[in-house]
């Protein structure tokens, strides 16, 4: 029974107890495949028609791990490291390969890659993950189906592919709304929030990218015997796609950067107008309160007290100078 039909999603099922959760294959070269309990690895390891998959997805895998006899134990505590980053180790037993993926539900998060750890030989490939990766469980599926894989290296190859067409997408959704944003008719402040909210997406995903890159060109193709030229090709064109993908991520980053600038800029521009506009009318105020303030000065002597005109004939000289200071200011170009 092919347990990966229930579940393609990733949550995979297999030989579990507890939170463990390993499903166990062998891969015929012919295109085929066919379920394997655990107590039948040594053996298959011994065939010479295909290899073995091992795949393991719970939260704690450290006990699956060491669970299974075939995995060597240093390589075992690599393996179940509760922290890594991206790196490309060749041992004697083999490759070994820590990746980082996206987490599907939480693509723009910070902090929401998911570690992929792979060890690999011409006879096996092991892959550990904690949380959920879709594109496992489809692949799994698919070596029951349509898809012709002659050894390890060509499931690393299917691998490398859905994260790049992962990234791809993530860096073409960034790069849209970003664009978008830019159209936008919402408020400089909420245009502000998002774009700090992209610029944390992108670096948070450039922080694991970028070693990852590095680990693909580093990975010491020539020394592991069993790849085929297609293979290495394959292999160095994940390196170059890889590094395209933090380019556009760039590109994103500095575009992210430049409207920061340019809505920082309209703000400023719209708070000096509001400023510019309280000056120009304290200009304008400054001397009319200057003369009502002499004149309401509370002392014997004031001219036009006893006049009833006097109040209209005020009102009218204010109205002049206040229609002088208009004109001088316009003409001055500060209107």
């Amino acid at each position: 029974m092919d347990h990966s039909k229930d579940n393609p999603a990733g949550q995979l099922s297999g030989h579990s107890t507890g939170h463990r959760n390993i499903t166990a294959k062998f891969i015929y070269a012919k295109g085929t495949a066919e379920e394997l309990a655990l107590d039948q690895l040594s053996q298959a390891l011994e065939r010479k028609d295909g290899f073995v998959w091992v795949h393991i997805h719970c939260p704690t895998p450290q006990k699956t791990i060491y669970a299974v006899p075939e995995i060597p134990r240093y390589i075992a505590k690599v393996l179940s490291a509760s922290e890594t980053r991206p790196r490309s180790d060749v041992i004697p037993e083999g490759l070994l390969l820590n990746l980082r993926c996206l987490d599907p539900k939480h693509t723009q998060e910070p902090n929401s890659m998911v570690s992929l750890r792979l060890w690999m030989n011409e006879r096996i490939i092991v892959s550990v993950h904690r949380k959920p990766l879709p594109f496992i469980g489809k692949l799994l599926t698919r070596v029951h189906e349509d898809i012709l894989v002659s050894n390890s290296i060509d499931v690393l190859r299917l691998m490398l592919e859905a994260i790049i067409e992962d990234m791809t997408n993530i860096a073409l959704d960034f790069t849209e709304a970003i664009d978008s944003l830019e159209d936008s008719d919402e408020s400089i402040r909420e245009k502000r929030r998002k774009l700090s909210e992209y610029r944390r997406g992108i670096i948070s995903i450039r922080r694991y990218l970028v070693p990852q890159r590095e680990a693909l060109l580093r990975l010491p193709i020539d020394k592991l015997a069993w790849l085929s030229d297609l293979q290495r090709l394959s292999l160095r064109e994940s390196a170059d796609s890889t590094t395209r993908i933090l380019e556009d991520l760039e590109t994103a980053k500095d575009r992210a950067n430049l409207l920061q600038e340019e809505f920082l800029n309209i703000t400023q521009e719209q708070i000096n107008t509001k400023i510019y506009l309280l000056s120009i009318v304290a200009v304008i105020f400054m001397p009319l309160s200057f003369v009502t303030g002499l004149l309401g000065i509370n002392v014997g002597g004031v001219p036009g007290i006893g006049n009833h005109l006097s109040f209209w004939i005020v009102c009218i000289v204010l109205f002049f100078i206040m229609l002088i200071e208009v004109l001088v200011l316009r003409y001055l170009k500060w209107l």
